[in-house]
Parts: C-alpha cells; sequence; structure tokens
C-alpha cells in the first residue's frame, strides 16, 4: 500500500506522486524520449540528478516564487520534460504525449481566436486593464490578474507577464516563444509577435502553458 500516516499533510501529493510513476521509471522512459528530441540527449548527458538540470535558477527568489506567479528559469528542454511526467502520470504509464508544448500556429489561434484578433482581447489598444507590460508590476504578476486582457474563450495572461514556449523551432538554433513578458512595450503583445531564444536556456521572462490533445484518452 503506498500510503503512510506518519508523513506530514504537506509531502502527501509528493509522495503519491511518486508511488504513481516511481522516479526510476519516469527517467529510463525520459531519457528514451530524449532521443526523439533535437539536442535532448545530449542536455541530459552527464546530469545525474534530474531535479537540478530541471528546477530553475529562480526558485528562491522572492520576486518569481510567489503564490499562483508562472514558474520561470524553466528550459525548453525541462517544460517537455513535465510534459512527459504529467501524460505519463495521468495515463498510468501508458501515454508519453498526452499534454505537449503547442506549435506557434496553435497559441496564436487560442490567444486570437477564429478571428485572427490583434490581442488576446479584442482590437482595443492595450492598458494597464488588460496586462502586465511596460513595466507596470516589475516582475511576472499571479494567474487571473487581469481578466480584462483575457480572450472571450477564457483564457488568461496570454499577453503580457511572461514568454511562453512554443514546440517549434524558428530556426536550427532558436525556438520561437509567444506573448511578451512585463517588460515589454504593447507591440509584443499583439497575437502574431514572437521572439526566439535558446532551448536550453531558463530566462526570467519565459514560462509555459501545455495543451491536453484530444486526439487520446487516459
Amino acid at each position: 500500500m503506498c500510503r503512510n500516516q506518519w508523513i506530514v499533510p504537506a509531502l502527501l501529493k509528493d509522495f503519491e506522486f511518486a508511488c504513481l510513476l516511481p522516479v526510476g521509471r519516469y527517467t529510463l522512459q525520459l531519457r528514451a524520449e530524449a532521443e526523439k528530441i533535437k539536442g535532448f540527449s545530449d542536455y541530459l548527458r552527464g546530469k545525474e540528478s534530474l531535479s537540478k538540470c530541471f528546477s530553475s535558477y529562480w526558485d528562491d527568489d522572492k520576486r518569481f516564487n510567489k503564490d499562483d506567479q508562472p514558474v520561470v528559469g524553466v528550459s525548453w528542454y525541462a517544460a517537455q520534460a513535465y510534459c512527459l511526467w504529467l501524460s505519463l502520470l495521468e495515463s498510468n504509464g501508458k501515454n508519453t504525449a498526452l499534454y505537449r508544448l503547442p506549435t506557434e500556429k496553435e497559441w496564436e489561434y487560442a490567444a486570437g481566436g477564429k478571428e485572427s484578433r490583434t490581442y488576446p482581447w479584442g482590437e482595443e489598444e492595450p492598458s494597464s486593464r488588460h496586462a502586465n507590460y511596460k513595466n507596470n508590476e516589475g516582475a511576472p504578476t499571479p494567474a487571473g490578474r487581469y481578466p480584462k486582457g483575457a480572450t472571450p474563450e477564457g483564457l488568461y495572461d496570454m499577453a503580457g507577464s511572461v514568454w511562453e514556449w512554443t514546440a517549434v523551432w524558428y530556426d536550427k538554433n532558436y525556438l520561437a516563444i509567444r506573448g511578451g513578458d512585463y517588460r515589454d512595450t504593447a507591440a509584443a503583445l499583439r497575437c502574431s509577435s514572437r521572439d526566439v531564444v535558446d532551448q536550453r536556456l531558463g530566462d526570467y521572462l519565459v514560462c509555459y502553458r501545455v495543451i491536453r490533445s484530444s486526439l487520446f484518452s487516459s
């Protein structure tokens, strides 16, 4: 039985996850999946501790670790590793691709809708009511802080606060990110705007959002 009545409540959830998906089994699956992703095996090579490999440099920085703030400083490879973990956890180890990062087209469609809105909320020019940008907050903000900036479909924070990884290589060296960050100008908040960044970097301006494919069931 994978429980222990003496485990403190704060640790119980992590303990349950470890029972459902043991670290050893996850590590083997991760290394197998990494072979299919450009540069991932090289990124993992020589790294014995996955927790250190995938942790954020800013984990202990008070500017970036408040409740409900997006987790920043996560490399593209760490985001891929999280998608795999979540997929295996939900599918009881049967599916490696239940969750994934969006393509650029998927991200832009989610932000701009079928009508191809200029901004996630519509055509109105950005203001401090819509998004965290132009350094008006000085750091990423908790999810949902800007309801006026939500899409009509109900997605929050698609513009401003932090850039978001996508699954798309911009060229052979860099990956595309979308959404703009808290220091950017209004131009970066457009649904069509992009930037590029090295997939190995855990930048404090970059986070990620995952999607669950409707093609799979758990």
